[in-house]
């Protein structure tokens, strides 16, 4: 979704990369981007995926997800990367409540 439903356009970001090891100067250049933008590009991301994850089947699931940004070229199972999808969501939920409490506590 990021590439084919042009999202790194109309959020003025690079295609290639996610942000791992970006410099503070890179940072500072991030873009604006409203929450309503966010929201879209969630919504469009998550109907995408539940589309896919509804057709795979047991061996699809078995099969490898191979890609350069794994250390193994052959890169993990599907199963694992599902699963590992859920662990990431939920470290980066708790992040941004640790960080809204931080900022609700200065603002007091």
């Amino acid at each position: 979704m990021w590439i084919s439903g042009r999202w790194c356009e109309k959020l003025r970001l690079p295609a290639e990369g996610n942000g791992y090891g970006s410099s503070m100067e890179q940072i500072a250049e991030f873009p604006d981007i409203s929450i309503a933008q966010i929201l879209a590009y969630f919504d469009e991301v998550h109907e995408s995926t539940l589309g896919v994850i509804e057709t795979l089947t047991n061996d699809d699931l078995d099969k490898n997800f191979p890609g350069r940004h794994w250390r193994d070229p052959e890169g993990p199972k599907v199963n694992w990367v599902l699963s590992h999808l859920i662990i990431e969501v939920s470290e980066h939920i708790g992040q941004v409540a640790f960080i809204r409490g931080m900022l609700r506590g200065l603002n007091q």
